[in-house]
């Protein structure tokens, strides 16, 4: 049975709360994804759509820029390896292979992270430049691209392919023999004539994990046969010269962000390399605090706070990436 209580004149009673206060209670409790933030006798009000989190799956391909011969009526097996890897993906680290406008008989088989570009035909070709992309299955708006230019095949029994190639530091690429004007495959020694790095008895060339600056003498590989010879020029660039940098892509946002106002620049010295370090951790971006802070979906919290925008998409993934690709200064 249900028992009611009695109050007496002694005992306080529970005032009921105003509806105006009680309305406010259930509105701090009420979650959206957009926040009505009013700011304090300022009387101006913030709108945040959602989370500006991004996707910071990044592509890369190897080599960065390749030269070949076109294949001769007699040459039905001439290819070019390329390999790719994905940073920061989800669900998926697979890979699409596209030609993106065909020289003429050309095609590209994918297996994963690697694929055999096969040489344009001599006969077909239309196109001296042929542009490969590498893809990502989990996002195809995220890729990156090989170009590779087409030479008539010299007069000669075979050629080293590539037979001009861009690598990064620590870089690798598999070598082959072309052969040219229906002659068969010979036996093939290969060596380095100069530069640094070094290559197998199978024509495999591993590069260097560093090198002083770019623009160093190239590395000359030759295949020799014995009764003929054919060289390949290797051009290698500082790994560090496709990854983000402090200093030329996080730094301006950074500056961007104190003429809005959001750092007077008497407190902490977030615009030099050392500090900002500090705030992050390379190769997890959303471990880091810095890009917790730009993602923030509070306005009272986030950086760069209101009045001043939050940042773009493009700034955020710029952050993140330089982040996860090891916040190089």
């Amino acid at each position: 049975m249900q028992q009611h209580r009695v109050h007496t004149n002694d005992e306080p009673r529970m005032t009921k709360r105003p509806r105006a206060f009680r309305d406010a209670s259930s509105l701090v409790r009420s979650v959206s994804l957009t926040l009505l933030l009013m700011a304090v006798g300022g009387g101006c009000m913030y709108t945040i759509n959602g989370n500006p989190d991004v996707n910071l799956l990044t592509v890369h391909i190897s080599p960065i820029t390749a030269t070949v011969f076109a294949r001769d009526t007699a040459d039905l097996s001439s290819t070019l390896e390329l390999t790719a890897t994905i940073q920061d993906y989800a669900h998926s680290s697979g890979i699409i292979w596209t030609i993106m406008k065909p020289a003429g008989g050309d095609t590209i088989v994918g297996s994963g992270t690697s694929a055999h570009y096969r040489l344009p035909s001599l006969a077909l070709l239309v196109n001296s430049t042929v542009t490969i992309r590498a893809s990502s299955v989990e996002d195809p708006t995220r890729y990156a691209e090989c170009s590779i230019a087409i030479h008539f095949p010299p007069a000669a029994t075979f050629a080293a392919i590539p037979t001009a190639v861009t690598l990064l530091t620590d870089g690798a690429q598999q070598f082959g023999i072309d052969t040219l004007n229906g002659n068969s495959l010979p036996a093939i020694v290969w060596s380095i004539i100069s530069g640094p790095g070094s290559i197998s008895s199978s024509g495999l060339f591993t590069a260097p994990s560093a090198i002083d600056s770019d623009g160093i003498p190239p590395t000359i590989v030759q295949a020799a046969s014995p009764t003929d010879t054919s060289t390949a020029v290797i051009t290698l660039l500082k790994s560090t010269d496709s990854l983000r940098s402090f200093t030329r892509d996080v730094q301006p946002i950074l500056l961007s962000c104190a003429t809005s106002g959001c750092h007077d620049g008497s407190s902490r010295p977030l615009f030099n390399y050392q500090h900002t370090r500090s705030d992050v951790k390379p190769g997890n971006a959303r471990a880091s605090r810095l890009y917790q802070r730009i993602t923030d979906i509070n306005a009272n919290t986030r950086m760069a706070p209101p009045p001043a925008p939050a940042l773009t998409q493009t700034q955020v993934l710029m952050i993140g990436q330089w982040i996860d690709e090891g916040a190089l200064q």
